[in-house]
């Protein structure tokens, strides 16, 4: 069974006003699957530990399926197939052999933008993911420099330039960028983006180079990241 509001933004965990297709969802429930497994292939399989979700438009015959990141009892992560950009709902079901849930409807936009996040013991808070120009991850003891480039890992950036392959990764050899480049706060102060796209071969997966505005305000700052008018949740950089 699928909870009711229970598909959501993998990052943000929240549906906003719609999922983005080519990114993250996780879906949470009960008897989802029968054991836990992540996937661990080189691309994202259509099945995995024998359960697969599908997204239906019926009315346009289209029934396309999903490709699995991680599955357990209460939860199941997976790709949005990119097909889907454009369309405003799809009708969508987990299935574990010839047993399916009950049809789930899926709000979808082109657009969802969230930054992938953990949790830093030592702050207590949710801070983005993002790496400094050493790939090193940003934390208290390692916060960003002000003027500097630093790496944010994010879902849901929507459109890009060259056409994906559900489940692929991005190409390694060339970047693949974003119709449109988000607007991104720092603080309130806004943040040149040098690169918005793809991270490079990995599946599903937005990167954003930002530089962190040289006015920043020192300590753990606010950041939200808009595209095509569609705000983030807010999430946290620790800048120098």
């Amino acid at each position: 069974m699928i909870q009711a509001g229970a598909v959501v933004n993998a990052a943000s965990l929240q549906v906003g006003q719609g999922l983005a297709p080519g990114s993250y969802v996780s879906i949470y429930g009960t008897g989802l699957s029968d054991s836990s497994r992540s996937a661990n292939t080189s691309y994202l399989p259509v099945s995995l530990a024998g359960v697969s979700v599908s997204f239906d438009i019926q009315t346009k015959k289209i029934s396309l399926p999903a490709r699995l990141q991680f599955v357990s009892d209460g939860q199941v992560n997976v790709q949005i197939p990119w097909e889907l950009q454009g369309e405003t709902s799809a009708s969508m079901k987990v299935s574990i052999g010839d047993s399916s849930t009950a049809i789930y409807t899926v709000p979808l936009q082109d657009y969802s933008p969230a930054a992938f996040e953990y949790a830093e013991a030592s702050s207590g808070k949710l801070l983005a993911a993002a790496l400094d120009a050493g790939s090193i991850l940003l934390t208290s003891a390692n916060p960003a420099k002000k003027g500097g480039t630093v790496q944010m890992f994010v879902n849901g950036l929507g459109p890009v330039e060259a056409a994906q392959a559900s489940g692929e990764p991005a190409p390694s050899q060339s970047l693949v960028r974003t119709k449109l480049i988000p607007v991104v706060t720092v603080a309130g102060r806004r943040a040149d983006v040098s690169f918005s796209g793809l991270a490079p071969g990995y599946i599903g997966l937005y990167q954003m180079n930002i530089v962190i505005p040289a006015d920043s305000p020192s300590g753990i700052q606010p950041v939200v990241i808009t595209a095509n008018g569609v705000a983030s949740k807010t999430t946290n950089l620790p800048i120098q």
